[in-house]
């Protein structure tokens, strides 16, 4: 258990465990570590605990300020709800910002409202 809020070493550690498929594919230990460095710098790093104080989901983004847009990087979750609590947090922290995200070697827009919904519908289906 977590007790205090997470370290860029704990983070590491959770994608170490839980990556599959396409979230930090063909990166190395350095880059990971890299890359969650980068993120918390800029203010661009997410992440949601579960019920027992442990890392439950991560996301990392670019935030462009100027075109308001955030956009995902890699994000990876180990329990049902935590990708909602992700999205929205960028909802909170850049309200108004379009979302965009890799999807199949190219960007997609999400309208945030939109996705936000069919995550807590797909939430109370499961």
């Amino acid at each position: 258990m977590i007790t205090r809020e997470p370290t860029i070493m704990d983070a590491h550690h959770f994608v170490e465990t839980y990556r599959r498929g396409k979230a930090f594919l063909g990166y190395t230990r350095v880059e990971i570590i890299r890359e969650i460095r980068l993120a918390v710098e800029h203010k661009a790093f997410g992440y949601v605990m579960n019920q027992y104080g442990l890392i439950a989901g991560i996301v990392t983004a670019e935030i462009d300020h100027g075109c308001r847009v955030v956009r995902i990087k890699n994000i990876l979750t180990s329990s049902k709800g935590a990708m909602q609590s992700l999205v929205s947090v960028y909802n909170r922290l850049c309200p108004g910002y379009r979302i965009v995200a890799k999807r199949r070697g190219r960007y997609v827009e999400y309208d945030t409202d939109r996705l936000l919904k069919h995550l807590t519908l797909t939430k109370k289906a499961n």
